[in-house]
């Protein structure tokens, strides 16, 4: 075993081999266990956490005087101090302070935090850019923005700046469905078409007058809230 884990010269094809497949399993079950806020959440210390993981993974692999055991120890320890300071942030607002970072006012009632700016090294052009990548073409429509300790821009905008929405109007609308899907790769799903307003029967007529006849030549089907049917051929 420790010929396929230890420090060896240089590494057969089956040391190789074995020592790729236990990197894929590591980095798998970082994918499962690391939480997602780490995943999706990136805040400066968990791009570093990433970054580390998939270092220490592939270095035994690219130097066969790397032990994949020592790997092991320091990928473990690793873990450890993220589940133990991931679940301090979440008891402690004080440590979250500090291991997460605090989100950092860069426009305030309208009006740019110059001080704010140059702390974070956010110049005026690189602020307005990513104004227009939100939609927003004037820096008078902000009341707030706020760089998130992931490293986005939130934007609030003045309240005379939003769009009227059906509730100005006092219009009625129905609530939001998302669609279902009921036809994927030519088969029917039952489960799911039983959650929608069509029976089987009435799902191959409605594909009927699309001239469809088999529902083996559909590559996608969903239902709508509002029972519309939409589909896609393969």
């Amino acid at each position: 075993m420790l010929d396929y884990l230890g420090s060896v010269p240089s590494l057969t094809v089956p040391q190789y081999i074995v020592r790729t497949l236990l990197v894929g399993l590591i980095l798998f079950l970082a994918g499962k266990y690391v939480s997602k806020r780490a995943l999706n959440y990136v805040t400066a210390y968990d791009f570093v956490l990433v970054w580390i993981i998939g270092a220490l993974s592939s270095a035994p692999l690219l130097d066969s005087k790397l032990s994949m055991i020592n790997t092991l120890i320091s990928l473990s320890t690793l873990f450890f101090w993220h589940i133990t300071l991931s679940y301090m942030s979440i008891k402690s607002r004080t440590a979250a302070k500090y291991i997460q970072g605090k989100p950092i006012m860069l426009i305030q009632n309208g009006k740019m935090v110059r001080k704010n700016m140059r702390k974070t090294f956010f110049s005026t052009r690189l602020l307005l850019s990513e104004l227009r990548r939100q939609g927003v073409v004037d820096i008078k429509d902000v009341e707030f923005a706020i760089l998130e300790t992931s490293g986005e821009l939130s934007v609030i905008k003045k309240f005379e700046s939003y769009p009227a929405t059906a509730e100005d109007w006092n219009i009625e609308v129905s609530s939001l469905r998302l669609p279902v899907t009921v036809i994927h790769e030519g088969k029917i799903l039952s489960q799911n078409l039983a959650t929608t307003n069509f029976s089987q029967d009435l799902l191959e007529k409605e594909l009927q007058k699309n001239n469809i006849e088999r529902t083996e030549d559909v590559f996608f089907a969903s239902v709508d809230g509002d029972g519309n049917l939409y589909f896609s051929l393969k």
